[in-house]
């Protein structure tokens, strides 16, 4: 033995060159069929069984004689299989083989002969190492032309290894003589070697750009010739000439000897080498042409997407590589962690390619896998449409071919469609955690991320990520889950990441040079501009963000100016170099005007910058310590940014930030909305000011919080002008929160985290919102809000010596209140400070006074502005503040007896009556949102203590409450009801008709609201704030808003609510455009059109109906399930009817007289067969009766059906009366169903179900089965009753019994049986009883003869058990077929077992021998068989013909083996 320092060859590269002569080799990767090489040894099958474990490969090809006398090889090799668990029926023979030649030659006779070669296109070859390489090359020369070929090799330390070949003499004389055999083979014709077009010669014009260099590179890996030449001197150029690309300076012809010129999208039709090229008949091809030809013949994984594909290609070329697959890459971006930088070919027939939808590039691909990150309105030009953009993604996936993955992230509302569509074959990927790949405890910060991997609610491993951003935590998991659908080991895949370095200029930091950090990055959308400034600004802290753009394309600027000036809004400064047009036609001046234009309205402190050299000076002269620089765009950028590195590397060190002024003391400050608190704070600190739980903060207290809270804002540069995002639960920190925003000068949004809508994170940031605070930064995350923070780590590190704070001014705003929004977007209305003091200038101390608030509940929803009314009063008027979720929890605190006023809708206080009396310590209520009927004022009497009653009205739009009445003042004939009482003081009004004119006296039209409360505006939008208010024209300090509410004004002042002008209602106080609602359902896949009606029950309570039209694919179900996922619960209407069209009127206007007509005839309940009992029955009613939704069915989700606190306390206190039961407090966060509630109550109140009932709810759901039964009761239904074979099987549905009856076709009885799903729970009782009726009417279909018995899932479950069940009654059951066992169930006699190659439920599939607890559940033996498709798509046409032929050779006579 010689070691390799002995090496007898020589020189290490002489080794390395023979070695890549003799040895090849990829790992495992799905094929059509796999060829075993002739062998003595069955070593040689090790690959295939492993791989058709795996569900890798369908069809094997023994081959091989072998020396006269002995053992056929081909027999050898079989034998392994079958003992691998390889179905004989998989097995092709070919006998008479004596050498590779012949193996290789024979076997594509015999696949052309039992197969066909049409539709075979992925072949592997299985022999020893030694023979790699020889067997590759003798396959490319006899097989079929366009194969895709791999080699797969056992490890069997006794074969001669690529890796120490040279190191016996052994294998010296192996491999020489194998270099001698290829040789003489080569001589004879028998094997050709040639090079993949070796001795052609390209030319790239536009060689520079990410993407032509990329594809340089692969040619050069396919023996090409390559020329090239750009107009610009590029870093990459330098690096292709080192690698023997000839560079020309002369772009306007071509070099001699080009057989084809390849062009840059950025490069003009007519330029002088393309026309000179088809001039000299050189073929011409565009860049996405040229690179789908060449990469034919591999199996391409198509990584596509708006935004974010350099980075995916990237991680998972990194993790295919990790994973041992030399697999090949492609990118629009160089990477430094991937070999070949932006492109490499690979040794294995995987490529994994960015494929970019720029000039209909789509188009001319046909991947093999695929993987889509998003969809946006990026490159919609090139394709017409946004239409028609969409259109080419999904034809794109559309051209996987069945066995191929499809990877969709779930995440995107623009590819919902698409995944709706593809069904169970798609792989979804996104935060969200309804995703299949999904990620779990969340860690963000500056510099990355980490998180556990969960696919299919299993958790795989953590993973460790280095670049920052959720938009790169959502890219490693799109390739995290393509290479779970690639059969990559999940540790693997996690492991690979954390070595993950970054795509070059994405967040590419350049250098952080006195104190100012540079990033360059290619952000070129505003989706990604975004996305990057967000990051900027996270890392920011208390420095400013300066932003550099570049625009890049004609068109895109054109239709997206105003996404361009919402995302630049996140930057404190915006330098604009020139539009960059990439060879792009049209006006560049009128693009960069609009530009421009959008960015004055909302970003004023943006300069244009005529060169990079422009933009460097002006930055380096702005920029102080603490500052990030991002410059973003094509090559202008990239200039800039190495031009600001490079001056900031010569300048002396910057000059820090100033830190903020402090605003001058005077004796005539002006009163802020925090002014009231501050002088309770002085005059009584240890006072309480909250009472939470069992904590109390006294007013001292809250204001250290709150202004440790203000200076650490105040050190993040956050004050005059900024807005401050709150989404947290009610807690001390909540209410310090608010008071620390407004007392560093800044303004709060509050934001419920029960009520994010989407749009709301998209209004904020161009309302220039600069933070979020939050108790739970990844649910912020996920609903869209930027830079969140929680409070603890706000105050992390602050210095000890709290900054100056700087006042706001009475102008200034001092919060925002989201509303809802007629266009589906949610409005977010600006309140400012001298708004807030008018109001408590007209109710403190008058119409709300000091005794009243001694106590009061915090019930409002954080959502809505009474939060504000009910934390700032009270604090004003120095009471205390009880912090409690929502009305119905006030029932369960035990401060309840400490609370001096009630607040909230008469919905909201007459549930609160009907479980608890009002306190004695109660001596006002607050009532107001929706009409007040008399019922509750009756009631409200009998409290002696109760002083005053009053109804308040008035829009977010005119700072809380703008009118009040005490009921016990109003007129007898508008006592209840819709009486609003009277204006404040200081609140104008008018009453006007359509045209805009005063009407007269007691005449109904739109109330107009005055005075100094009405608030600035909608924040963001000015043309929605141009549509509602309006500056008086006679006097400029006047505003009025248009509330779109109906009034009339009474004889005595007073006004009565009549309805709205639009489609804006209340529910429990809160305001929802019903446009809003309908754009919520018009946002599912498979909804058609839609209609939103409010509907008025008795009892005054308002509720939402939704007529909807749906496509075959789409239910009630679904929808409600997507409302619930994706949208507020405030957005879900109380009843969702499917129609078949919606009714117009002549003039072509939805008749809402019908819809209502319809509404009103669904209100009859119906029975449910799950809730057939009497007890059943009437908690369905209950739920029913009380949500308004007569269609409710007995596991329709409390919360997704509309359900609230309020319905709640409803529900549980119509139980607890009916059934005479006790139910704890938080019963509907158990009790989530009707179902659910019927089991709880059912211990108390009834017996267990019935036997009786069970099978009657059986019968409720066959009876609607395709087939014949033997008679009306039965439960087996048949299809092709006189067929000579005979199959029983236990299915979940009708639809799975008449497809399988199909694929098996007219020669088999099909005799169906449902499982008991839905009607029962399993218990060994009620599939005992289930079991035996089948097992009763089986023995009466078949007195005699063999029984084949099986079933799928659940049905499996109950198969089994009737085969015990026939067992009692003398009958053995002959074959038993298990399909889809989530785990093994004993069974003592043989078993087959049935599962999908891919499934999830697969215990096999990574290609491990049998688990123990399948020997010790299957003693007598079992067999296994796997099926196309995955879990839940087995009965659908693409994969059911394969159920059908395994199904089919178990029926044959035979022994299990």
């Amino acid at each position: 033995m010689l070691s390799d320092k002995e090496s007898p060859i020589g020189a290490d590269d002489t080794i390395q060159r023979i070695t890549d002569l003799i040895f090849t080799g990829s790992q495992p990767r799905a094929l059509d069929l796999l060829i075993v090489l002739g062998s003595p040894t069955p070593t040689a099958c090790y690959p295939a069984i492993e791989m058709f474990r795996a569900g890798l490969v369908p069809w094997i090809v023994v081959t091989g004689r072998g020396r006269d006398g002995a053992r056929p090889e081909w027999q050898i090799l079989k034998d392994a299989l079958l003992a691998g668990g390889v179905p004989e029926d998989r097995i092709l023979v070919e006998p008479d083989a004596v050498n590779t030649l012949d193996n290789i030659k024979l076997s594509a006779r015999l696949i052309a002969e039992r197969l066909g070669w049409s539709g075979l296109r992925r072949i592997g070859l299985s022999c020893k190492p030694l023979h790699a390489r020889r067997a590759l090359l003798t396959a490319q020369t006899h097989l079929p032309p366009g194969l895709s070929l791999s080699v797969h090799c056992p490890t069997d330390p006794m074969d001669i290894q690529p890796g120490t070949w040279w190191q016996s003499q052994q294998g010296l004389t192996r491999v020489m003589g194998e270099l001698r055999r290829i040789g003489e083979y080569t001589q004879k014709g028998d094997l050709r070697i040639v090079p993949a077009r070796r001795g052609q010669q390209v030319h790239l014009l536009g060689i520079g750009g990410a993407g032509m260099s990329a594809l340089a590179r692969l040619y050069l890996d396919s023996g090409w010739a390559v020329t090239g030449s750009d107009h610009a001197a590029k870093d990459e150029i330098a690096t292709l000439a080192a690698k023997g690309v000839v560079i020309l300076p002369d772009q306007s012809t071509a070099p001699e000897g080009t057989t084809l010129l390849v062009y840059s999208p950025a490069i003009p039709r007519n330029h002088p080498a393309l026309i000179a090229a088809r001039q000299w008949g050189i073929p011409v091809q565009s860049r996405s042409k040229a690179l789908t030809e060449l990469l034919a013949q591999r199996d391409v994984i198509c990584v596509a997407g708006s935004h974010g594909k350099s980075t995916t290609t990237a991680m998972l070329a990194q993790i295919l590589t990790a994973a041992g697959i030399p697999a090949g890459h492609m990118l629009g971006g160089l990477s430094d962690g991937l070999e070949g930088g932006s492109a490499r070919l690979g040794e294995d027939p995987l490529l994994v390619a960015e494929t970019c939808e720029a000039f209909r590039g789509l188009d001319h691909w046909t991947p093999a896998h695929c993987l889509v990150t998003n969809v946006d309105d990026e490159h919609s030009e090139h394709y017409a449409t946004p239409a028609a953009l969409h259109d080419a993604f999904a034809d794109l996936v559309a051209r996987v071919p069945e066995d191929g993955a499809v990877v969709l992230s779930g995440d995107d509302p623009s590819l919902a469609a698409l995944v709706a569509r593809m069904g169970e074959r798609v792989l979804t990927f996104g935060i969200a955690s309804d995703n299949r790949v999904h990620p779990a405890d969340v860690v963000l910060d500056d510099t990355g991320s980490s998180f556990d991997l969960v696919a299919d609610e299993v958790k795989l491993g953590r993973v460790l990520l280095t670049v920052p951003g959720v938009h790169n935590l959502r890219n490693a998991l799109g390739a995290l889950a393509m290479a779970l659908a690639l059969g990559i080991d999940p540790e693997a895949a996690c492991l690979a990441l954390t070595r993950f370095r970054p795509v070059q200029r994405r967040w590419q930091l350049l250098a952080a040079a006195r104190g100012v950090r540079v990033f360059d990055d290619f952000a070129h959308h505003p989706t990604e501009i975004e996305a990057t400034l967000a990051l900027a600004r996270q890392n920011a802290g208390s420095g400013r963000v300066f932003a550099v753009l570049e625009p890049q394309m004609i068109s895109r600027v054109t239709r997206l100016a105003e996404d361009y000036a919402t995302a630049l809004a996140l930057a404190d400064v915006v330098w604009l170099l020139p539009l960059s047009a990439a060879g792009e036609p049209g006006d560049t001046a009128a693009a960069e005007a609009k530009l421009r234009t959008a960015l004055g309205q909302m970003r004023p402190s943006f300069r244009d910058a005529e060169t990079p050299e422009v933009a460097a000076l002006a930055v380096c002269s702005a920029a102080r310590a603490g500052d990030i620089v991002v410059c973003m765009g094509p090559e202008g950028a990239r200039r800039t940014a190495y031009q600001i590195a490079a001056r900031l590397a010569e300048q002396p060190a910057c000059p820090t930030a100033p830190a903020p002024v402090a605003a001058v003391a005077t004796g005539d400050q002006p009163r802020l909305l925090q002014h009231g608190f501050a002088a309770q704070v002085a005059s009584q600190p240890n006072a309480a000011c909250i009472l939470s739980g069992d904590e109390i903060w006294s007013y001292a207290r809250m204001e250290k919080r709150a202004g440790l809270i203000a200076g650490a804002l105040t050190t993040r540069g956050i004050g005059r002008g900024d807005l401050v995002a709150v989404t947290m639960r009610k807690t001390p920190d909540f209410v310090a929160a608010l008071l620390g925003i407004v007392m560093a000068g800044a303004a709060f949004v509050p934001v419920d985290p029960r009520m994010t809508r989407a749009g709301m994170g998209r209004i904020l940031r161009r309302a220039g919102a600069r933070l979020t605070l939050t108790d739970d930064t990844w649910h912020a995350l996920q609903t869209g809000f930027d830079l969140p923070i929680t409070i603890a780590a706000l105050l992390d590190g602050v210095p000890s010596t709290p900054p100056e704070l700087q006042d706001a001014s009475p102008e200034d705003l001092a919060y925002g209140i989201f509303t809802s929004g007629s266009t589906g977007v949610p409005r977010l209305v600006g309140i400012e400070h001298r708004n807030v003091v008018s109001y408590f200038d007209q109710c403190l101390g008058k119409i709300f006074r000091a005794e009243d608030y001694r106590v009061v509940p915090a019930s409002a929803s954080i959502s809505f502005d009474a939060i504000v009314h009910q934390v700032f009063c009270t604090l004003s008027l120095g009471g205390t503040i009880l912090l409690v979720d929502d009305i119905a929890s006030l029932a369960q605190s035990p401060h309840l007896s400490k609370v001096t006023l009630l607040g909230g809708t008469p919905s909201m206080l007459r549930a609160f009556l009907d479980q608890h009396d009002l306190p004695a310590t109660v001596g006002t209520v607050n009532l107001g949102g929706e009409p007040t009927p008399p019922e509750l004022l009756n009631r409200l009497r009998d409290f002696p203590a109760l002083r005053r009653v009053w109804n308040i009205y008035g829009p977010a739009e005119t700072t809380m409450v703008a009118f009040a009445g005490r009921f016990d003042e109003a007129e007898a004939s508008v006592q209840a009801g819709r009486w609003i009482g009277y204006p404040f003081p200081m609140v104008r009004t008018r009453i006007v008709d359509a045209a805009g004119q005063t009407v007269p006296q007691g005449e109904a039209g739109e109330l107009l609201i005055g005075g100094p409360t009405v608030g600035r505006g909608y924040l963001g939008v000015p043309e929605q704030t141009k549509e509602r208010f309006f500056t008086d024209r006679h006097d400029s300090n006047l505003r009025w808003y248009r509330s779109g509410d109906v009034v009339r004004q009474l004889s005595n002042g007073s006004f009565h609510f009549l309805g709205r002008s639009d489609d804006q209602i209340k529910i429990n106080g809160a305001r929802v455009e019903l446009g809003e609602v309908r754009a919520a359902l018009m946002s599912c896949p498979g909804v058609a059109d839609a209609a939103v009606l409010a509907v008025d029950r008795a009892g005054g309570r308002t509720q939402l109906v939704a007529f909807v039209v749906l496509d075959a694919m789409t239910d009630v179900a679904f929808l409600r399930e997507w409302l619930r996922l994706r949208h507020a619960p405030i957005l879900a209407p109380h009843r969702i009817l499917a129609i078949d069209t919606l009714p117009v009127q002549v003039n072509g206007k939805i008749d809402r007289q019908t819809l209502v007509a319809l509404a009103k005839s669904d209100a009859a309940m119906q029975s449910d067969p799950r809730m057939s009992d009497g007890t059943g029955d009437e908690v369905l009613a209950i739920w029913r009766n009380i949500l308004g939704r007569h269609d409710l069915d007995a596991e329709d989700d409390f919360r997704a059906a509309g359900g609230d606190s309020l319905a709640a306390m409803e529900i549980i206190m119509a139980v607890e009366t009916r059934f005479d039961t006790r139910l704890p407090p938080d019963a509907m966060d158990a009790l989530t169903t009707p179902a659910a509630m019927l089991r709880a109550v059912s211990h108390h109140v009834a017996p267990a179900v019935q036997e009786g009932d069970l099978l009657h709810r059986q019968r409720m759901y066959v009876a609607g089965w395709s087939g014949r039964a033997a008679r009306p009761d039965a439960l087996v239904r048949t299809l092709n009753p006189d067929a000579a074979q005979a199959l029983f099987w236990v299915f979940q549905g009708d639809a799975e019994f008449t497809a399988l009856s199909g694929a098996l076709g007219t020669g088999v009885a099909l005799h169906g049986m449902r499982s008991g799903h839905q009607i029962m729970d399993y218990t060994p009782d009620t599939i005992e009883r289930l079991a035996e009726t089948y097992a009763s009417e089986i023995t009466k279909l078949l007195p005699e003869g063999q029984i084949h018995l099986g079933g799928n899932c659940q049905g499996a479950v109950i198969a089994r058990a009737v085969a015990f069940a026939l067992r009692r009654r003398g009958r053995e059951v002959a074959r038993l077929v298990l399909m889809e066992m989530a785990k093994p169930w004993a069974y003592d006699a043989p078993v087959d077992l049935v599962y999908g190659r891919q499934s999830v439920l697969n215990p096999f599939r990574k290609g491990d021998d049998a688990p123990a607890a399948f020997a010790a559940a299957y003693t007598q033996g079992f067999a296994r068989h796997f099926i196309d498709g995955e879990h839940g798509a087995f009965f659908q046409p693409q994969n059911v013909g394969s159920l059908a032929t395994v199904l089919r050779s178990i029926l044959q006579p035979g022994e299990i083996k």
